[in-house]
């Protein structure tokens, strides 16, 4: 149901008007210009003879726009192609009027497009840059054009391609007002605000995406009106059928360059079992004007009284909210023979009166018809109890019958049991993920067994209406093995595999979470300590189903007929390259590797099952028994997953797997002490159901991705609930069910510092079911590359302050702390404005600041304290400010050539990681307040009373990772007697 397209028209439903701002700059070249002119010739290409209406506007040299070659607002035909063709031809090849090296003025092209009469819906600025004469100017016209269509910036990232040295993000964070939203895939154009690129290389997928996600978002369908009704029904008839009965029009007006059609029979309305629709095919004129659609009714009313229902049509608006409104009335009931034509006329007009209740607008009408009803009723019981019939007599009141197909569905109505277990099975279906059903390289066939339903098959005497047909294929192998296969025509040619899903892990990959940086971002990223154990590969999954892929195949078991299919072995493993000797290290390693050079990692680990009614608390390490009493030893949970619907705990322990066959743990003990502090003695016993091994790499995450409409709804409650005047409710909700998801996870040792690795994954599958996963079946499915630290660990990092003189032997002869005078001259203004900046305090010298240095680290150290740039530190180092007008110390600015944490995690989480604390407690000094850089590699430190007096300083130094739900801290160092005012 609903709008269509007329004939010859492509299947979208709405037109739009796509306006695409195109930077010409001189820093676009080479095959960036190629990548951008194939992606727009293949996209105008797509659109043509479509319905809708393509802008492109080039930039201009200035704010203003001087260019005179745009093309606006124009349908893609054959008429028009050829020059939106030479357009794309000359792009970065023409010249004239504000086309030059410098036409990366955003402001420009905005400037024609606010000014369009007929908006856009949504504008792609394509750039790798930004060049702004007046911030201000540009500010106001994206918020202008954000006010009519929607803006989303598709662009590169590079330093120094943007205002201040600021990121993209950073840059849209200012000139939108608010945090600019990431785009996670092509399909949320609509709703984000950028993605950042490498290159232009996948320009042509995103704008043919955003040709979809505009049809699929009706955007352009607003421009169809409900502007009247004229529908005029008398009563109708309690169980009274209705065919095709005209009743009345409805007017929609369009505001389209085209016209449309409504199909006939496109529905209105649906209500007490009466539908409404279109009594013909319509074409809906365009440019404003009404158009008249006739209405009928089909159905048969199942209930008296009044009955209104607004009128909804796909894709058409109904600003007025008009209604369709009739009454029901019974006039076939059959009533005892004795009661009189008096009753039967008294009782429609106790009905006329319900009607006319419902339709009453002022309360002085309402009440007046209230009473009447009351007086009706009273008048019509006495009646009835006066002819009420004597003796034992029969009176039939109504008869029913109910067709073949209701019958059959009332006698499946589940019952309490049923429907408990169905919540049980779809919490499951929520907490598990079901190994796909089509296995790679295996034949299926399927039966499709169709029924006769016209009349149940009665006629049917041999097959009793049933009808089966078969249909059969082979399915080949999984991600990166599917599109290698000699049989399949996946990727077109001279096509680029990663664009499409089953090649890759690229469109798989949650690479907001994935540590380290699985996109290969060594900008602004915190190199892996190098020290062992202490550099750990962490890649989670935007889709719960990827586990699956990377993972072995269960056999298939046929119980009836007691055929199967072997298990196909699967999994992802890791190797490690080093880019300078070219060498790839494979993992888990074989045997001819040495174990002292080669970064390594666990494996495999044994699982133990337990039943459990509820949720339980657990120490560390647990008790092993076996079924004979005996004792197993002591062991490290590595990870415990309760699963509800069958109440089961399974927990996986650290033993490298070897427990993972012992059959004598079957219907053994595991226990544990419990952790209350009031009832330590409490010991937790359970029976051991079940056991095994797993691949443990793999670990739940413990914050799955939760789908966009459950993440509406669940900020929506929580606004609501904090905010009580918004609507005078609260609404209780509660845990959500959260996906069963997982991560793969590798903690490698041995590694080298200061080193560039690339970390290289595999999906290993058995293609040829020799049982075992060869080296030749393995397929690359994604790689990136990280950086090691130069330190060891967390601790390292910290302690580097301290400077040491070695003899030959390495052992320290000297020693001294890497603290060192910055010499400023400031008044008394500055310093309070760096002061409120580091401690978040509103300055209007800080304001006026903003545009040039957006990041307040920068504004404070700077734009107020005139602190120069100098030479990167090689440790950690304590930087003593003075004002050489006063001679007093007034701030600390640590340094350190990495980032103390990873850049990425929110600045909320950081701002306790670095903090002055007391000598005697270790308690934090809340008269300090710290500032970190937008790297986490620099804190500014001043004291309330903006001097600093004391000494010495003690500082805590925090390291914070993310445990598959939260940042926890992983490792805290304390420094001790820093001095500050040596010459104290």
């Amino acid at each position: 149901m609903g709008i269509k397209a007329k004939a010859g028209q492509k299947n979208n439903a709405c037109e739009a008007h796509i306006a695409l701002a195109i930077d010409e700059s001189g820093s676009i070249s080479g095959s960036e210009i190629d990548q951008i002119k194939m992606g727009l010739k293949n996209f105008i290409a797509s659109q043509l003879n479509n319905d809708n209406r393509i802008s492109l506007v080039g930039m201009s040299n200035s704010d203003n726009d001087l260019r005179s070659d745009n093309i606006i607002n124009q349908f893609v035909n054959d008429s028009t192609k050829s020059t939106f063709d030479n357009w794309i031809l000359g792009f970065r090849s023409r010249s004239g009027a504000g086309i030059g090296s410098s036409s990366a003025h955003w402001s420009s092209a905005l400037e024609t497009i606010q000014s369009l009469q007929n908006p856009p819906d949504v504008v792609i600025i394509i750039t790798d840059g930004l060049l702004v004469d007046t911030p201000a100017k540009l500010q106001n016209r994206i918020a202008t054009v954000n006010s009519n269509s929607h803006i989303f910036v598709y662009g590169i990232d590079e330093i120094n391609s943007y205002p201040n040295g600021n990121s993209l993000s950073q840059t849209l964070d200012f000139y939108l007002g608010r945090p600019a939203i990431l785009s996670t895939d092509n399909s949320d154009i609509l709703t984000t605000d950028y993605v950042t690129i490498p290159d232009f290389s996948g320009l042509e997928n995103a704008l043919s995406d955003l040709s979809q996600t505009l049809i699929n978002s009706n955007i352009g369908c607003g421009n169809l009106d409900l502007i009247s009704e004229n529908i005029t029904i008398g009563k109708l008839s309690l169980n009274c059928s209705n065919d095709d009965l005209n009743v009345g029009t409805i007017t929609i007006s369009s505001q389209k360059a085209v016209p449309y059609v409504i199909e006939a029979d496109t529905q209105i309305a649906n209500i007490n079992g009466l539908i409404f629709s279109c009594a013909i095919a319509t074409e809906i004129a365009p440019n404003g004007s009404g158009t008249i659609v006739p209405v009928k009714v089909n159905g048969t009313p199942f209930s008296v009284g009044f009955q209104e229902e607004l009128i909804a049509i796909e894709t058409v608006n109904n600003p007025e909210n008009l209604k369709i409104e009739f009454c029901v009335v019974d006039r076939q009931t059959i009533k005892n023979g004795e009661v009189s034509a008096f009753i039967k006329s008294e009782y429609e007009y106790f009905l006329n009166l319900l009607c006319l209740l419902k339709q009453s607008k002022s309360d002085e009408e309402k009440g007046y018809t209230r009473n009447t009803l009351i007086l009706q009723a009273r008048n019509i019981l006495r009646k009835l109890e006066e002819t009420k019939p004597c003796g034992n007599i029969t009176t039939v009141q109504e008869i029913c019958w109910m067709t073949l197909e209701n019958h059959e569905f009332n006698s499946t109505i589940p019952g309490q049991a049923e429907v408990e277990q169905e919540q049980k099975d779809m919490v499951a279906a929520v907490q598990k993920t079901v190994q796909p059903i089509w296995r790679p390289n295996t034949k299926y066939y399927m039966r499709f067994r169709l029924k006769d339903e016209v009349n149940n098959g009665e006629f049917e005497e041999q097959n009793k209406g049933l009808f089966d047909y078969y249909y059969g294929f082979k399915t080949v192998g999984p991600v990166g093995h599917y599109h290698k296969d000699s049989t399949v025509d996946y990727i077109p040619t001279d096509a680029n595999p990663d664009q499409y899903p089953l090649t890759s892990l690229r469109q798989y990959i949650d690479y907001n979470r994935s540590y380290p940086n699985a996109d290969g971002n060594l900008l602004q990223a915190k190199p892996l300590f190098y020290g062992n154990n202490q550099c750990k590969i962490t890649v989670y999954f935007s889709k719960p189903f990827t586990y699956h892929m990377l993972n072995k195949w269960h056999s298939y078991e046929d119980s009836d007929s007691g055929n199967s299919l072997p298990e196909l072995a699967g999994s992802m493993h890791i190797a490690i390259k080093d880019p300078v000797t070219d060498v790839i290290i494979p993992y888990p390693l074989p045997a001819n590797f040495s174990q002292e050079t080669v970064p390594t990692g666990q494996t495999f680990a044994t699982w133990i099952e337990f039943n459990s009614q509820e949720e339980l608390e657990f120490n560390e390490c647990i008790r092993l028994i076996d079924v004979n009493d005996n004792p197993i030893g002591e062991y490290s949970i590595l990870k415990k997953d309760y699963l509800i619907a069958s109440d089961t705990y399974r927990l996986r322990i650290d033993d490298e797997a070897v427990l993972s066959d012992n059959s004598d743990l079957i219907s053994g003990k595991i226990k544990w002490e419990s952790l209350a502090a009031d009832n330590p003695t409490v010991v937790y016993e359970f029976d051991i159901v079940a056991i095994g091994s797993e691949d443990a790499n793999w670990n739940i995450d413990n914050n799955p991705r939760i789908p966009m409409n459950l993440q509406l709804l669940n900020n929506m409650v929580e606004y609501i609930n904090q905010n009580n005047s918004a609507i005078n409710c609260d609404l209780e909700i509660g845990e959500p069910i959260l996906p069963n998801s997982y991560a793969y996870t590798v903690t490698l040792t041995n590694l080298k510092p200061r080193k560039l690795y690339t970390a290289l994954l595999y999906n290993a599958f058995d293609k040829n079911n020799s049982g075992s996963l060869q080296d030749t079946e393995s397929e690359e499915v994604h790689q990136f590359v990280f950086q090691t630290s130069r330190y060891k660990n967390f601790e390292e990092q910290v302690n580097s302050y301290w400077l040491r003189e070695l003899d030959s032997d390495g052992i320290v002869v000297n020693e001294q702390q890497a603290v060192f005078i910055i010499p400023l001259s400031l008044s008394v203004d500055e310093i309070e404005t760096a002061y409120n900046i580091v401690a978040g305090i509103s300055d209007i010298n800080s304001e006026n600041l903003e545009s040039q240095y957006y990041h307040l680290f920068d504004r404070a150290t700077e734009g107020v304290l005139g602190i120069s740039p100098f030479n990167p530190p090689e440790n950690t180092e304590f930087n003593v400010l003075k004002n050489l007008n006063t001679g007093q110390t007034f701030g600390i600015l640590i340094r350190n050539p990495e980032p103390f944490n990873i850049p990425k995690i929110p600045l909320d989480t950081i701002e306790d990681t670095v903090k002055v604390v007391f000598a005697s407690s270790g308690n934090p000094n809340n008269t300090y307040k710290v500032l970190h850089s937008k790297d986490y590699s620099q804190v500014l430190i001043m004291h309330d009373s903006r001097e600093i007096t004391v000494d010495t300083l003690n500082f805590k130094f925090s390291y914070k990772i993310w445990n598959g739900s939260e940042y926890i801290t992983s490792s805290d160092v304390v420094i001790d007697n820093i001095l500050i005012n040596i010459e104290n």
